[in-house]
């Protein structure tokens, strides 16, 4: 079931490097790209939960058992901020555009990728919603499918160090230095 979740903040960004697996993770586990996309409104969270139950029933016709719910869906509510969040993840590079443009981004320019995909972006997203019911549990996913940058949103966390700024202009390395 793919949906596109339109205006949610960008959170936990891993768009460009995949992130090893964790270590309670199947021993086959390969490194994932992903973010939390977190929601703005009610109509978004219900948009993710129909999406949801239309696959759970999808894959379960007759009865859904009680074991696909809490923890073991990709919607969650943070217990700190009590944001709704949808956490995503894809063995594949999401694909990623900026608003107003149809081409693929391309990393020949990641500095200027990475400050607009940047954690509190506001960003259209494509998942796919999908149930995962085998030997390594019983859990409804979403796959983190593509990103749109739309615009800046409030930067959550710090913002990156500039290393231009950071460090001071040294002389060449045939020159003393004063200290």
């Amino acid at each position: 079931m793919s949906t596109v979740l339109l205006n949610v903040v960008l959170s936990y960004p891993h768009l460009f490097k995949p992130q090893p697996p964790m270590k309670m993770a199947a021993p086959d586990s390969v490194p994932k790209y992903g973010a939390r996309l977190r929601l703005q409104n009610l109509e978004q969270i219900d948009q993710v939960n129909a999406a949801i139950q239309e696959a759970l029933v999808e894959r379960f016709p007759t009865k859904v058992p009680p074991a696909f719910s809490g923890e073991r869906l990709c919607l969650r509510q943070d217990p700190a901020d009590k944001t709704w969040f949808v956490a995503t993840s894809n063995a594949e590079q999401p694909g990623l555009r900026f608003r107003g443009n149809k081409e693929p981004v391309t990393l020949e320019s990641p500095k200027e990728i990475r400050d607009k995909f940047y954690p509190g972006a506001i960003v259209n997203a494509a998942v796919r919603i999908w149930v995962q019911d085998n030997d390594y549990g019983k859990r409804v996913n979403a796959s983190l499918e593509g990103i749109q940058w739309v615009k800046d949103g409030d930067r959550i966390g710090h913002a990156p160090v500039d290393l231009d700024e950071a460090f001071p202009e040294l002389p060449p390395e045939d020159t003393d230095l004063p200290f």
